[in-house]
C-alpha cells in the first residue's frame, strides 16, 4: 500500500532501463508505471505512459505487448468518459489479442467491451461481452481477473436496479479475495452498499461504502470518490444534510481532478439532490449540465440513474426550468457552483436544525 515508495523504485528502474538502453524492459516498466498511476488517477499520465510504451513496442517490434497495451489505453479512454475511444480500442485489442492466443489481454479487452456498452445503454451488448470475458478468465485461471468481471456484471446489475443479482455477483467477486487492481470502474462492496441504500437499510450501506477504503484517506482516489458519494446519499436519507453536502463536495472534488467525466455528472445529480430544496435554480441547472456532460461522453442514464434525476426534479416540484443564461454550463463553472452551493448546505444552521 505504499504508493509512494513503490513509484521511486519504478522511477529509478525506468532510469536504469534508458541508461543501458534497453528497449524492452523500459516498455514493461513504463507499462508498471502507467498502471500505478491509473490506480492514483492520474490519468493524463498514464496514458502518455501506456502510450510511450506502445510505441517502444512498435519500434522494436514487439508484437505481443499491442494487444494488453492497446486494452489499457481504452481502460483509461473509459475512465476519462471517453466512450468512443474505449470501444474502439477494446475492439483493437481484441482482434490482435484473438490473433495471438493473449488471453489476459482478451479478458479485458472484452470487459472494457461490457463496461463502455453499459455505459451506452446496451445492456444486452454489455451482458453477452462480460459472459465472453468471464469464460476467458475462468479459462485462464485467474481469480483476480475473473473477479474484475464479476464486478463488472455486478456493476451491470446494480445499474438495472437488479439487486438481488447485483448482490449475488458482488459477493462472488469478494469470495474470490482477489487484489484490488482488477476493479477498475467500482469495488463489490460499493454495489453491496448502494443495492443496501435503495433498499433502505442505512447501517448495511454505510459499513460496505466503508469497506475497501483506507479509513486514514488512503486508497485509490476513484474508489474514495464513490465511497463518499455512497456516504453521502446515506446522510442524506438520514436527515442529515450538512454532511451530505461535505461528502458530496470531497466526491466531486476528487472526481472533477481526476477528470472522471461520468463521475462528476453523478455527482452533480447528487450535489442537486441536497440543494434542491434550498436553490431550485441552481439544482436545476446542475442537472442539466450533467445531461450535458453525459451527452457529450456519448453515455445515457442507466434505470439506476435516471432514478436518481427522476427524484431530484420531484424535489423540484415542476420548477427545473433552467434560466436561458444557464442552460448550459462549462463543466468547471458547474463544478463550482456545485460545491459553492453544497458549502452554503454544510454550513447552514438552519440546515443542521433541520
Amino acid at each position: 500500500g505504499d504508493q509512494t515508495a513503490a513509484g521511486k523504485l519504478i522511477d529509478r528502474a525506468i532510469r536504469s532501463a534508458e541508461r543501458a538502453q534497453d528497449d524492452q524492459l523500459l516498455r514493461l516498466l513504463l507499462g508498471s508505471r502507467a498502471e500505478m498511476d491509473l490506480w492514483l488517477g492520474e490519468y493524463d499520465r498514464a496514458m502518455d505512459l501506456y502510450g510511450e510504451a506502445l510505441s517502444i513496442a512498435s519500434t522494436i517490434g514487439d508484437v505481443s505487448a499491442r494487444p494488453l497495451l492497446l486494452s489499457e489505453l481504452g481502460w483509461v479512454s473509459l475512465l476519462t468518459g471517453d466512450l468512443p475511444t474505449a470501444a474502439r480500442l477494446a475492439g483493437e485489442a481484441l482482434e490482435v489479442a484473438e490473433d495471438l492466443g493473449n488471453r489476459r489481454a482478451m479478458t479485458s479487452s472484452l470487459r472494457l467491451m461490457a463496461e463502455s456498452s453499459l455505459r451506452q445503454g446496451r445492456f444486452a451488448d454489455a451482458e453477452v461481452e462480460a459472459q465472453q470475458a468471464l469464460a476467458v478468465a475462468e479459462g485462464l485461471g485467474a481469480p483476480a481477473e475473473t473477479a474484475g468481471v464479476r464486478c463488472t456484471q455486478a456493476s451491470a446489475a446494480l445499474e438495472q436496479r437488479d439487486h438481488t443479482a447485483a448482490a449475488q455477483l458482488a459477493e462472488s467477486a469478494l469470495a474470490l479475495a482477489a487484489l484490488g487492481y482488477a476493479m477498475r470502474t467500482t469495488l463489490p462492496q460499493w454495489v453491496l452498499g448502494v443495492v443496501a441504500l435503495e433498499r433502505g437499510d442505512l447501517n448495511e450501506a454505510d459499513t460496505q461504502l466503508r469497506a475497501g477504503v483506507g479509513k486514514d484517506g488512503t486508497g485509490a482516489p476513484r474508489h474514495l470518490a464513490n465511497s463518499r458519494w455512497g456516504l453521502a446519499r446515506v446522510r442524506l436519507a438520514a436527515g442529515n444534510a450538512p454532511e451530505a453536502a461535505r461528502l458530496h463536495r470531497q466526491a466531486l472534488r476528487l472526481r472533477h481532478g481526476m477528470r472522471d467525466r461520468l463521475g462528476v455528472a453523478e455527482s452533480l445529480v447528487g450535489a442537486a439532490s441536497v440543494v434542491a430544496s434550498a436553490d431550485p435554480s441552481t439544482a436545476a441547472a446542475l442537472l442539466s449540465e450533467a445531461e450535458r456532460i453525459r451527452g457529450d461522453c456519448a453515455a445515457v442514464a442507466t434505470p439506476r440513474q435516471a432514478a436518481d434525476v427522476a427524484a431530484v426534479r420531484a424535489l423540484l416540484g415542476g420548477h427545473e426550468q433552467v434560466p436561458e443564461e444557464e442552460a448550459v454550463l462549462a463543466e468547471g463553472v458547474a463544478v463550482d457552483r456545485a460545491l459553492s452551493a453544497l458549502a452554503q448546505i454544510e454550513h447552514s444552521t438552519a440546515a443542521r436544525a433541520d
